[in-house]
Protein backbone atom coordinates (compact mmCIF):
# COMPACT_ATOMS: atom_id res chain seq x y z
CA UNK A 1 0.00 0.00 0.00
CA UNK A 2 2.97 2.15 0.52
CA UNK A 3 4.30 1.88 -2.85
CA UNK A 4 0.99 2.61 -4.10
CA UNK A 5 0.69 5.62 -1.93
CA UNK A 6 4.18 6.95 -3.28
CA UNK A 7 3.01 6.57 -7.07
CA UNK A 8 0.04 8.78 -6.87
CA UNK A 9 2.09 11.05 -4.45
CA UNK A 10 5.25 10.85 -7.59
CA UNK A 11 1.83 11.81 -10.55
CA UNK A 12 0.99 14.85 -8.06
CA UNK A 13 4.58 16.35 -7.51
CA UNK A 14 5.06 15.86 -12.04
CA UNK A 15 2.32 17.53 -12.40
CA UNK A 16 3.24 20.17 -10.05
CA UNK A 17 6.31 20.59 -11.07
CA UNK A 18 5.53 20.50 -14.82
CA UNK A 19 2.93 23.43 -14.10
CA UNK A 20 5.89 25.00 -11.75
CA UNK A 21 8.09 24.89 -15.39
CA UNK A 22 4.94 26.22 -17.30
CA UNK A 23 3.73 29.24 -15.48
CA UNK A 24 5.45 32.52 -15.06
CA UNK A 25 5.46 33.04 -11.14
CA UNK A 26 5.44 36.90 -12.32
CA UNK A 27 2.56 36.55 -14.19
CA UNK A 28 0.63 34.16 -12.27
CA UNK A 29 1.51 34.19 -8.87
CA UNK A 30 -1.42 32.79 -7.54
CA UNK A 31 -1.41 29.62 -10.07
CA UNK A 32 2.24 29.51 -9.12
CA UNK A 33 1.86 29.39 -5.40
CA UNK A 34 -0.67 26.60 -5.88
CA UNK A 35 1.67 24.30 -7.70
CA UNK A 36 4.26 25.01 -5.05
CA UNK A 37 2.03 24.02 -2.51
CA UNK A 38 1.34 20.50 -4.91
CA UNK A 39 4.41 19.70 -5.17
CA UNK A 40 5.35 20.11 -1.53
CA UNK A 41 2.66 18.01 -0.44
CA UNK A 42 3.39 15.51 -2.87
CA UNK A 43 6.96 15.33 -1.67
CA UNK A 44 5.89 15.21 2.37
CA UNK A 45 3.78 12.47 0.75
CA UNK A 46 6.36 10.28 -1.20
CA UNK A 47 8.85 10.73 1.97
CA UNK A 48 5.87 10.19 4.92
CA UNK A 49 4.59 6.50 2.59
CA UNK A 50 8.70 5.02 2.39
CA UNK A 51 9.24 5.73 6.07
CA UNK A 52 5.97 4.46 6.97
CA UNK A 53 6.42 2.49 9.72
CA UNK A 54 8.79 4.62 11.53
CA UNK A 55 7.90 7.93 11.57
CA UNK A 56 7.48 10.14 14.89
CA UNK A 57 4.55 11.71 15.87
CA UNK A 58 6.33 15.27 13.97
CA UNK A 59 6.52 13.20 10.88
CA UNK A 60 2.66 12.82 11.30
CA UNK A 61 2.04 16.01 12.53
CA UNK A 62 3.66 17.59 9.61
CA UNK A 63 2.07 15.27 7.22
CA UNK A 64 -1.53 16.14 8.48
CA UNK A 65 -1.18 20.08 8.42
CA UNK A 66 0.14 19.83 4.55
CA UNK A 67 -3.04 17.65 3.32
CA UNK A 68 -5.22 20.59 5.26
CA UNK A 69 -3.44 23.19 3.38
CA UNK A 70 -3.73 21.39 -0.08
CA UNK A 71 -7.49 20.14 0.67
CA UNK A 72 -8.35 23.97 0.99
CA UNK A 73 -5.53 26.41 -0.44
CA UNK A 74 -5.14 25.16 -4.09
CA UNK A 75 -8.82 25.69 -5.91
CA UNK A 76 -8.79 29.26 -4.09
CA UNK A 77 -5.56 30.20 -5.14
CA UNK A 78 -6.37 28.85 -9.09
CA UNK A 79 -9.86 31.19 -8.97
CA UNK A 80 -8.19 33.59 -8.12
CA UNK A 81 -5.91 33.89 -11.12
CA UNK A 82 -8.96 32.44 -12.94
CA UNK A 83 -11.08 35.36 -12.17
CA UNK A 84 -8.06 37.93 -12.64
CA UNK A 85 -7.61 36.36 -16.34
CA UNK A 86 -11.12 37.30 -16.83
CA UNK A 87 -12.87 40.94 -18.10
CA UNK A 88 -15.78 40.31 -16.80
CA UNK A 89 -15.33 39.29 -13.34
CA UNK A 90 -11.95 40.23 -12.30
CA UNK A 91 -13.06 42.16 -9.47
CA UNK A 92 -14.28 38.93 -7.51
CA UNK A 93 -10.98 37.42 -7.61
CA UNK A 94 -9.09 38.29 -4.35
CA UNK A 95 -12.72 37.98 -2.87
CA UNK A 96 -11.68 34.10 -2.92
CA UNK A 97 -8.80 35.11 -0.33
CA UNK A 98 -10.97 34.47 2.45
CA UNK A 99 -9.87 30.84 2.39
CA UNK A 100 -7.24 32.23 4.90
CA UNK A 101 -9.42 32.45 7.69
CA UNK A 102 -10.74 28.46 7.51
CA UNK A 103 -7.13 27.79 6.99
CA UNK A 104 -5.53 29.54 9.76
CA UNK A 105 -8.46 28.61 12.45
CA UNK A 106 -7.43 24.71 11.15
CA UNK A 107 -3.75 25.38 11.50
CA UNK A 108 -4.12 26.39 15.08
CA UNK A 109 -6.20 23.88 15.84
CA UNK A 110 -3.62 21.21 14.40
CA UNK A 111 -0.61 22.57 16.06
CA UNK A 112 -1.96 23.91 19.36
CA UNK A 113 -5.11 21.02 20.64
CA UNK A 114 -4.39 17.79 21.45
CA UNK A 115 -7.24 16.70 19.49
CA UNK A 116 -6.32 18.47 16.02
CA UNK A 117 -9.66 18.73 15.07
CA UNK A 118 -12.60 20.59 15.44
CA UNK A 119 -15.75 20.35 13.98
CA UNK A 120 -16.65 24.18 13.64
CA UNK A 121 -13.60 24.56 11.78
CA UNK A 122 -14.17 21.51 9.25
CA UNK A 123 -17.56 22.91 8.59
CA UNK A 124 -15.68 26.41 7.88
CA UNK A 125 -13.51 24.62 5.26
CA UNK A 126 -16.38 22.25 3.68
CA UNK A 127 -18.40 25.63 2.83
CA UNK A 128 -15.39 27.41 1.59
CA UNK A 129 -14.09 24.60 -0.27
CA UNK A 130 -17.89 24.25 -1.85
CA UNK A 131 -18.32 27.94 -2.49
CA UNK A 132 -14.99 27.90 -4.51
CA UNK A 133 -16.23 24.86 -6.46
CA UNK A 134 -19.41 27.01 -7.06
CA UNK A 135 -17.56 29.86 -7.80
CA UNK A 136 -15.35 28.28 -10.48
CA UNK A 137 -18.51 26.56 -12.29
CA UNK A 138 -19.95 30.08 -12.59
CA UNK A 139 -16.82 31.60 -14.17
CA UNK A 140 -17.07 28.37 -16.44
CA UNK A 141 -20.65 28.83 -17.70
CA UNK A 142 -19.99 32.66 -17.52
CA UNK A 143 -16.74 32.40 -19.76
CA UNK A 144 -18.51 29.60 -21.83
CA UNK A 145 -15.17 27.36 -21.15
CA UNK A 146 -15.39 23.38 -21.37
CA UNK A 147 -11.53 23.55 -19.22
CA UNK A 148 -13.20 25.34 -16.29
CA UNK A 149 -16.09 22.94 -16.48
CA UNK A 150 -14.05 20.13 -15.86
CA UNK A 151 -11.76 21.56 -13.27
CA UNK A 152 -15.21 22.12 -11.13
CA UNK A 153 -15.95 18.70 -12.09
CA UNK A 154 -13.06 17.48 -10.92
CA UNK A 155 -12.65 19.55 -7.73
CA UNK A 156 -16.05 18.31 -6.65
CA UNK A 157 -15.17 14.91 -6.83
CA UNK A 158 -11.76 14.76 -5.30
CA UNK A 159 -13.34 16.23 -2.14
CA UNK A 160 -16.88 14.62 -2.14
CA UNK A 161 -16.70 11.56 -4.96
CA UNK A 162 -13.29 10.11 -2.99
CA UNK A 163 -15.52 9.93 0.42
CA UNK A 164 -18.16 8.05 -1.13
CA UNK A 165 -15.39 5.90 -2.94
CA UNK A 166 -13.83 5.50 0.16
CA UNK A 167 -16.96 3.72 1.90
CA UNK A 168 -16.98 1.32 -0.75
CA UNK A 169 -13.47 0.63 -1.25
CA UNK A 170 -11.79 1.45 2.27
CA UNK A 171 -8.36 2.90 2.19
CA UNK A 172 -8.87 4.73 -1.18
CA UNK A 173 -9.50 8.01 0.01
CA UNK A 174 -5.86 9.46 0.30
CA UNK A 175 -4.78 7.64 -2.87
CA UNK A 176 -8.29 9.07 -4.95
CA UNK A 177 -7.64 12.42 -3.42
CA UNK A 178 -4.24 12.68 -4.43
CA UNK A 179 -5.07 11.67 -8.27
CA UNK A 180 -8.17 14.65 -8.20
CA UNK A 181 -5.23 17.08 -7.18
CA UNK A 182 -3.19 15.40 -10.20
CA UNK A 183 -5.87 15.93 -12.70
CA UNK A 184 -7.03 19.70 -11.33
CA UNK A 185 -3.29 20.81 -11.61
CA UNK A 186 -3.05 19.60 -15.39
CA UNK A 187 -6.02 21.31 -16.36
CA UNK A 188 -5.16 24.68 -14.14
CA UNK A 189 -1.78 24.34 -16.34
CA UNK A 190 -3.54 24.16 -19.37
CA UNK A 191 -6.33 26.95 -18.45
CA UNK A 192 -3.83 29.57 -17.57
CA UNK A 193 -0.61 28.75 -20.06
CA UNK A 194 -2.69 28.40 -23.12
CA UNK A 195 -5.77 25.84 -24.15
CA UNK A 196 -7.00 24.31 -27.23
CA UNK A 197 -9.55 25.59 -29.04
CA UNK A 198 -11.86 22.92 -28.80
CA UNK A 199 -11.58 23.18 -25.06
CA UNK A 200 -13.93 26.66 -25.94
CA UNK A 201 -17.54 26.50 -26.24
CA UNK A 202 -17.70 29.28 -28.29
Amino acid sequence: MAGLSMVFNGLLVGASGFALYSIQPAEHPYAFSACAFGLCHGLLGIIHAYKKGDEGDSCNKIREISTSCMEIVQLPLINIELYLASSNTSALALGHGLFVIPLAFDLIAKLFTEEGDDSNTNTLKDLTILGNIVSLTFLAVNESNYTYVSMAITAFLTKYGAILLDSYWEGALENTVLLGYSIFTMLANNAITGKPEWMNMK
